[in-house]
């Protein structure tokens, strides 16, 4: 169904007639040109810190919030907060009426560098999280481009994703939003649900590329309210593989498995 070097090598035909030199991209190349590209992604993320250290809009606000709540009554708490300072006079049930993905990650990263022995606010936390998402994503970019065009193919993805204006415009120091999440949990969706049809992969390796990729896709729904499209992404493949007779009872049986474990969802 999907096969990795089929592929690779006809996007190299594709430009056979062109003069493209053969580069060897060694492990060593790799790792600096990937630390570059990080490096770059920060260092444009963080460039608000000159006006000050700010959250970007109202919604990473009440994100920030909900993560200040959990961080200091813990994460059960947040499924009975009832919060009485948003919808007046009603109140708010923020487990029912809210994503709880950037919240708990959020919380998660606190408890995590405090663990370590480095002393960081939630405010902070909450802040430069957007930044670590993005750095996140362009390693996931760089793996998915890789598998399917090689070692060049995912360096200038990874550049490509670490300088695209919408990305940045959303994974901007103190943007503390859903789309940190969702625009991760895509790719890594993606990543997973490729490899786990690729052919040539023992049945087991399969199986675990599909549970991964249903949990990546469970991630954006708790993350997310677009994730829908994550899930049109992978009924449109499927749609294409009918159209050119490529479909076959295994990629069937991995849709169930990725749908499966990203219909799970925490109660709320």
């Amino acid at each position: 169904m999907f096969n990795r070097r089929k592929i690779t090598g006809n996007i190299r035909g594709r430009f056979e007639g062109l003069a493209v030199p053969e580069i060897s991209l060694g492990p060593v190349f790799i790792i600096i040109a990937m630390l570059s590209i990080l490096i770059i992604s920060i260092i444009i993320r963080i460039m608000p810190l000159k006006y000050g250290a700010y959250f970007t809009a109202f919604d990473p606000l009440f994100q920030y919030r909900v993560t200040r709540y959990i961080t200091e009554n813990g994460f059960r708490a947040y499924f009975s907060w009832h919060d009485t300072l948003s919808w007046y006079p009603m109140g708010r049930d923020i487990a029912r009426s809210s994503y709880l993905g950037v919240p708990f990650s959020g919380a998660f990263v606190y408890f995590l560098v405090n663990s370590l022995g480095l002393r960081a606010s939630t405010y902070y936390v909450c802040l430069f999280f957007p930044v670590l998402m993005a750095a996140l994503s362009c390693i996931a970019i760089f793996f998915l481009a890789k598998d399917i065009g090689g070692r060049a193919a995912g360096l200038i993805a990874a550049f490509l994703m670490a300088v695209n204006p919408a990305f940045i415009g959303r994974t901007s120091l103190g943007f503390y939003d859903t789309e940190n999440i969702g625009i991760f949990g895509m790719i890594l969706t993606s990543l997973f649900f490729l490899r786990s049809i690729e052919e040539g992969k023992k049945p087991e390796y399969r199986v675990i590329y599909g549970i991964a990729s249903g949990l990546s896709l469970g991630y954006i729904f708790i993350s997310w309210g677009a994730a829908r499209y994550a899930v049109g992404l992978i009924g449109l493949f499927v749609v294409a593989t009918l159209l050119i007779r490529r479909y076959s009872v295994r990629i069937l049986f991995l849709c169930q498995v990725i749908f499966w474990k990203g219909s799970c969802r925490f109660p709320g």
